[in-house]
């Protein structure tokens, strides 16, 4: 039973109390959202220099800095997301925590879209005769990485509800910024990096986070703000076209979701950094599971406006009219790449210039 419930060293009690503050960015209402940045941006954009990031905030927006920024193997970086995506990351971590500690086999949570998750927990059959500090440790390993992929799925849920319309202002469609060249990479590089700030037991969720994401910028050669803006007009035309919002057309989309070779890899401006290969991020999974003798299943019950036009798109044996993402995800994304090769052409994913 020791062998079969080995946990990773170090994730004792101090990280469940990093759990829980990681929970408290917004424990009650769930995390802050933030403002993204896109080409067509109707506010426009604001590009960063990667030292005025500011400290990451859970609950407040004073000092933190959002915005686009260019790396040499990330690509475009909205930094917005990544912080978002971090604390999706968290929050959910932190459910997670609350519902295996008090051995809860279904709970469901909301994050930002209206949209509820339901899932579903087996434990192994020997789970009460594990010791109570091996539990914590195997509790706080599985919440983490829950927290990640669950994280991961509701990010992708935005990028799919946004394509057909959903919008968080209730003014404005965000179809333009759906699947944009920057948001999937930028969505699970902040949620890895959560991972990590998460497992950090000396700092704060949010000390850890700004820690982390320096870290990362660097290690992806983040380039000065001039430089993100000269790859922005080097896109014009090619990635997109027109100005601003109403007068802007964003005809190239990243689709990639990790689901075809477990990793999303970044879009890279060709010839801005010549000798610079895009480093992919490898997406969660749920293979570790079986190594603790658990399982889970997840439905996504849609709330959105434009849930009948999604849930048509899988078909009609979807009784329920839940989503299954094993299963439904598929479904949706093909229908998304079919709608954008005959709105944008064949290459709508091929980021060429």
């Amino acid at each position: 039973m020791e062998g079969r419930f080995a946990a990773k060293p170090g994730l004792a009690a101090l990280l469940a109390i990093c759990l829980a503050l990681a929970a408290g960015c917004g424990r009650s209402s769930g995390p802050r959202m933030r403002r993204g940045m896109y080409f067509g941006s109707l506010t426009g954009i604001r590009f960063l220099e990667h030292d005025r990031l500011g400290k990451h905030q859970c609950s407040k927006r004073r000092g933190e800095k959002n915005g686009l920024v260019y790396t040499s193997r990330g690509g475009f970086l909205d930094i917005g997301h990544v912080r978002e995506a971090a604390d999706r990351t968290a929050y959910i971590a932190g459910v997670v925590h609350e519902n295996l500690d008090k051995n809860e086999t279904d709970f469901s949570f909301e994050v930002i879209e209206p949209a509820r998750y339901f899932v579903t927990i087996r434990f192994p059959e020997c789970w009460d005769r594990v010791g109570e500090d091996r539990r914590e440790e195997i509790i706080t390993d599985i919440s983490i990485r829950l927290g990640q992929y669950l994280g991961h799925t509701t990010l992708i849920w935005h990028e799919m509800v946004t394509w057909f319309g959903y919008t968080s202002t209730m003014f404005f469609s965000e179809h333009i910024s759906a699947f944009s060249c920057e948001d999937p990479y930028s969505d699970l590089l902040g949620t890895r990096l959560a991972t990590f700030a998460l497992r950090d037991t000396e700092r704060s969720f949010e000390d850890a986070m700004t820690k982390v994401l320096d870290e990362e910028l660097e290690r992806l050669g983040v380039r000065p703000a001039a430089v993100a803006r000269r790859a922005v007009r080097k896109t014009k035309g090619k990635w997109y076209k027109g100005g601003s919002y109403f007068f802007a057309r964003v005809i190239k989309r990243n689709f990639d979701t990790g689901a075809d070779d477990g990793f999303i890899t970044p879009w890279l401006v060709p010839l801005m950094d010549p000798n610079s290969q895009p480093e992919p991020c490898p997406a969660p999974n749920l293979d570790f599971l079986a190594d603790y003798g658990f399982s889970m299943k997840l439905q996504i019950e849609p709330k959105e406006w434009q849930k009948n036009e999604i849930l048509a798109t899988t078909g009609k044996h979807n009784p329920a009219n839940r989503i299954t993402p094993a299963i439904h995800f598929p479904l949706i994304m093909e229908h998304i790449k079919k709608e954008a090769v005959e709105k944008y052409g064949p290459d709508v994913d091929v980021p060429t210039l």
